[in-house]
């Protein structure tokens, strides 16, 4: 398999309403940062069909020998040297390329993703910078509005304003996105979930840094 610093570029196609395709988009728009981090430029080529039937028409035709038996959304590929493309597979294959390609040992030996270490204004507000602008390219993964209504600690880097910590039941009813783009809230989806109904009766902690 291709390393960081082999790869050219990165292609991944599938369709709209596919939840692995967005996230596969999302992974390789960090990759690109994390990329350029380490001093390698990588290009993404990404492909979106409206539909899954247009996404299975295209697998009609045949496409790459490497793919092999992967039949699912979404299909991705390195390309490395001269052009020459390697088939990753989908979603939890390019993870795993992620976790082995950016993973890096802290002062205390135990393993990290790269970038992580750092929580400097500079550094956090260049990360939210990143987030809108993936967004504002990618607006069917989400858009940058629904990025920091979502993300309110985003929103408070960018305006400047303190952070803040808020214990147990007091942490705010911040809003989420399902895979599937419907808006929540923290409080109701909690309420929802079997694991609260069960253990309802018992103290519980949140702690949801996103949310503060």
């Amino acid at each position: 398999m291709l390393s960081v610093q082999q790869v050219s570029s990165l292609v991944v196609v599938g369709y709209s309403s596919c939840p692995f395709f967005r996230k596969a988009v999302t992974e390789a728009h960090l990759i690109k940062h994390r990329a350029k981090e380490k001093g390698t430029e990588i290009e993404l080529d990404i492909t979106e069909f409206e539909t899954k039937a247009e996404f299975e028409n295209m697998k009609q035709v045949p496409i790459d020998d490497n793919v092999g038996n992967h039949t699912t959304c979404p299909f991705i590929w390195l390309v490395g040297p001269q052009d020459t493309k390697t088939f990753i597979g989908g979603y939890d294959d390019l993870k795993r390329w992620t976790d082995g390609n950016f993973q890096t040992e802290n002062q205390n030996g135990k393993s990290k993703f790269l970038g992580y270490g750092e929580s400097s204004d500079e550094e956090m507000m260049k990360r939210v910078n990143v987030c809108l602008d993936m967004f504002a390219k990618n607006p069917s993964v989400l858009k940058p509005e629904e990025f920091l209504d979502a993300h309110p600690i985003a929103k408070k880097i960018l305006n400047g304003e303190p952070l803040s910590v808020f214990p147990g039941s007091s942490a705010p009813n911040g809003t989420l996105y399902t895979l599937e783009r419907k808006r929540i809230n923290l409080h109701d989806m909690l309420k929802s979930s079997p694991l609260f109904r069960k253990y309802s009766s018992a103290p519980m902690l949140l702690n949801f840094g996103s949310f503060t």
